[in-house]
Order: C-alpha cells, then structure tokens, then sequence
C-alpha cells in the first residue's frame, strides 16, 4: 500500500509519461462495480537491461479484481489500441 505522498507521486509520473510519450496507464473503470479498480496501459521502463529500450503493456488492478479475465482483456485493448495508433 502506497502513501499518499508515494501515491500522489506515482500519478505525477503517469501524467508526465503522457506528456512525454503520447500514451500511459489508463484508469480502469468497471461499470455496475467500481469507479477504480486500478490502472492498465502502456508504459516505457525507467530502468536499464538487455530487452530496454522498450514498451510494455502493465497493470496494477487491486486484489478484488484479481482472476477475473479483466488484465488480460485490458491488455488485448491495450495492444489493440497501440497496434491501430501506429505502434
């Protein structure tokens, strides 16, 4: 669990990386059930290895969503949506 501060931070860092780039991690609204069930997008690792430079699909969904299909149905939007937004 993050503190508000680490939180705060965190959506800080999202909102820069749409600046920068054009894309980032989405909120993830599920309708009749929660307004926020946590975030899914794509995003650009900050740090160094062998497979960087690079994009990934990730997601942070909390523990009630979990095993539900929705981070792999996020994640095929996702790809998707960044295949048809010129990749």
């Amino acid at each position: 669990v993050l503190t508000r501060a680490e939180s705060d931070a965190l959506a800080d860092r999202i909102e820069a990386h749409f600046t920068e780039r054009g894309y980032g991690l989405w909120a993830v609204e599920l309708p009749g059930v929660t307004a926020f069930a946590g975030f899914l997008g794509l995003s650009t690792p900050r740090f160094e290895a062998a497979f960087t430079p690079c994009t990934e699909i990730g997601w942070r969904l909390a523990a009630d969503y979990w095993n539900r299909g929705y981070a792999t149905e996020g994640a095929t939007a996702v790809l998707t949506w960044a295949l048809e937004a010129g990749g």
